[in-house]
């Protein structure tokens, strides 16, 4: 059997359990001990978190350059081919109830233009 050294006793490892063994570890955490633990702890968490929210904000960054290069020209096709269609249809509907033959003339040749 082997023995362990602990707080200036000597134990067998039969004799330690988990428990005591936490229980011993701490009598010897001094208040500077435990402050610096809690704050080496609390900054690695914040720097792990703190370069999460980089990385996320990497990954905002491209969806927004994928809407401003993608989406965007692409509504403004759309609404360019609504105006097109809005203005075709004004023209026929001209065409269907212009009454004089010169009227029809130039709304056939405005409608050959689109």
């Amino acid at each position: 059997m082997s023995a362990t050294f602990l707080g200036g006793m000597v134990y067998e490892d039969s004799q330690i359990s988990q428990h005591h063994a936490l229980i011993i570890w701490d009598c010897f955490m001094t208040i500077r001990k435990r402050l610096i633990f809690t704050l080496g702890r609390s900054a690695a968490g914040f720097d792990h978190s703190g370069g999460f929210g980089i990385w996320r904000l990497s990954q905002t960054q491209q969806r927004f350059e994928l809407v401003r290069t993608i989406i965007i020209p692409s509504t403004k096709e759309l609404t360019d081919a609504n105006d097109n269609v809005s203005n075709l249809c004004r023209l026929a509907y001209g065409y269907l109830v212009s009454a004089g033959d010169s009227t029809r003339a130039s709304t056939g040749q405005e409608i050959a233009q689109w």
